[in-house]
């Protein structure tokens, strides 16, 4: 909220006004200076990320649509996303996982009606500035847009689309990416997108793996890292955020590859709480105790419910040919749990969860026959 008070006030991308912010990336504080320069308050913010989430259903279900899923099963897709209490819960905070999760909505529905709409050239400039802007919202795409620049380019070589849309995409990342990236160089002298990636594996990733292997709690585990940090570079204490967060790269890297079991055993872990977390913190802070447990017990049915059915109608279909946004969908789906995983945070399926559903019952309708045309969609 800081940061998009001084954008809006000064022009400024800073928490305290005075020094740069190398963590944050601008998408979704300039979603709330917007707001904020139209004379509301963090109410109007929450009331417009609400109004967000209820637009990513409807894109979902015209998406849905477009692939002549019949209307009925559109209907029930998105039905299906209404007890996701995750989705709720973020609409409500000053946060950017909902304006995150609908830009990736609309990112998927733009290259649906590309792959379905005769190609247009301004479906798939849509699609790429939604995608980009998702960067832009949530640095953890990074890599996954990078992918996407590669596949496009394969597309390409293959005949299966023109050169207009992977030099699209690639000019729209090139601004975007490369844009922020330069603003942070003139500030610190290091081109880097944002420093959030880097501070997890020094802050949250090795004290993550510690408490794996010891009896430490969290806080003790914090500190022992930082304290072997400021061992290990004590220049550190005179170097700016983004220079810092390279030492913190490389102690996270080093950390992790002498203990690289405990780090899978923990990201396999922490998975498991990411796919059926239910944000219990948030549930045991509103409600009794037993209530909260059962709340949670029936919300982690729904969520393996969603994934059986997901699973097994991706078996179901594995002889037909995936259309561009089925697959885009599934590494999209896949690439977020990966990169999250080692967090053990609910927080982190929300984005993908909406568009995980979509595949399963874009799989299920394929595998039932619930289309409306037999005739076969672009590939």
């Amino acid at each position: 909220m800081q940061t998009a008070q001084n954008l809006r006030l000064h022009a400024f991308f800073s928490i305290d006004g005075a020094t740069p912010d190398y963590n944050r990336t601008p998408g979704y504080p300039l979603f709330l200076a917007a707001i904020y320069a139209l004379g509301q308050n963090n109410t109007a913010v929450v009331l417009g990320q609400i109004l967000l989430a209820a637009w990513g259903l409807y894109l979902l279900y015209r998406a849905l649509i477009l692939l002549r899923v019949t209307p009925s099963l559109a209907a029930l897709g998105g039905a299906a996303l209404l007890p996701n209490l995750t989705s709720y819960i973020h609409s409500w905070n000053i946060a950017p996982e909902t304006l995150f999760e609908f830009c990736l909505i609309l990112a998927f529905y733009f290259l649906i009606r590309f792959c379905t709409q005769g190609q247009r050239p301004s479906d798939f400039l849509l699609f790429s500035l939604a995608l980009n802007y998702a960067l832009w919202t949530r640095p953890i795409l990074m890599y996954f847009n990078l992918l996407v620049i590669v596949l496009l380019f394969l597309f390409f070589s293959f005949r299966k689309i023109s050169l207009f849309g992977p030099l699209l995409f690639l000019i729209c990342f090139v601004v975007m990416f490369g844009g922020w990236s330069y603003r942070n160089y003139t500030h610190s002298g290091v081109f880097i997108f944002s420093t959030i990636a880097n501070y997890n594996m020094q802050k949250y990733y090795a004290p993550i793996i510690t408490m794996a292997q010891s009896s430490l709690d969290e806080k003790a585990a914090q500190t022992y890292h930082d304290q072997l940090f400021t061992r290990q570079y004590p220049q550190a204490a005179n170097l700016n955020a983004a220079q810092l967060s390279v030492l913190q790269k490389k102690y996270g890297w080093n950390f992790i590859r002498a203990n690289f079991p405990a780090y899978l055993w923990c990201s396999f872990s922490g998975l498991f709480v990411l796919l059926f977390g239910p944000s219990q913190t948030y549930l045991f802070s509103i409600l009794p105790s037993t209530l909260a447990y059962v709340v949670s017990g029936l919300y982690a049915v729904y969520l393996a419910f969603v994934y059986l059915i997901f699973i097994f109608s991706l078996i179901a279909n594995y002889q037909k040919t995936f259309h561009l946004a089925q697959l885009a969908l599934i590494l999209l789906s896949a690439y977020l749990a990966a990169t999250s995983a080692i967090m053990g945070d609910s927080r982190f399926r929300a984005p993908f969860f909406a568009l995980l559903t979509a595949c399963a019952i874009i799989n299920t309708a394929q595998y039932f026959g619930f289309t409306e045309q037999d005739a076969a969609l672009p590939q």
